[in-house]
């Protein structure tokens, strides 16, 4: 009898070609089932058109609080150089009558 290196727990040299075969194409049923229930669980088209759209919505957000952030730091900024502007002859005139 020939020896086949066997591949698969509970299969000996003693089982007929009929039992292997028996298991083997089990084995290989149950892996077709498994993987067609992973490729059937993905999510459907309606799913993947709302997460879609929900993460559309989430960056349309972020870019319009980054925006106004952006805005009010120039607005401060600017604000900032013009009282500093103001304030550096202020501060001249006070020092020229202290003398």
């Amino acid at each position: 009898m020939v020896r086949l290196p066997f591949l698969f727990w509970g299969i000996n040299a003693k089982q007929s070609k009929n039992q292997i075969m028996k298991k083997v194409l089990s084995i290989i049923a149950l892996a077709a089932l498994t993987t067609s229930m992973f490729v059937a669980c993905g999510p459907s088209e309606e799913q993947k058109k709302k997460d879609e759209e929900a993460a559309k919505r989430i960056a349309d957000s972020l870019a319009t609080a980054i925006q106004n952030s952006i805005s009010a730091a120039v607005d401060t900024a600017a604000k900032s150089a013009d009282t500093t502007a103001v304030a550096a002859p202020v501060e001249e005139k006070k020092e020229e009558g202290k003398k």
